[in-house]
């Protein structure tokens, strides 16, 4: 026992240690807005618009040279156009 005793004195003494005690409380909390978050992207697929930041922008025309994205909030009404031929796309 007095070895388990001295391993917890010299692990008490140890930043790194007194750091992990303190966050291992929020691990419950932060699995849980994983879960949201993750819940979140499987009901809304779509990419975040530049303009709003909402996961609301789609792909709505595709052409060989031009593909063109549209927010779908009414609020934003971001439009983007890309050339899929390019390596590098504008926005």
């Amino acid at each position: 026992m007095a070895l388990l005793d001295n391993l917890i004195a010299v692990l008490e003494r140890w930043d790194v240690w007194k750091e992990l005690k303190s966050n291992a409380d929020k691990i419950p909390e932060l699995e849980k807005r994983i879960t949201e978050l993750e819940q979140k992207l499987e009901r809304c697929p779509g990419e975040a618009c530049p303009k709003c930041g909402h996961l609301t922008l789609r792909r709505t025309r595709a052409a060989p040279a031009r593909h063109t994205y549209e927010c779908e909030r009414e609020e934003c009404s971001y439009i983007e156009h890309h050339n899929p031929m390019e390596k590098r796309y504008s926005r």
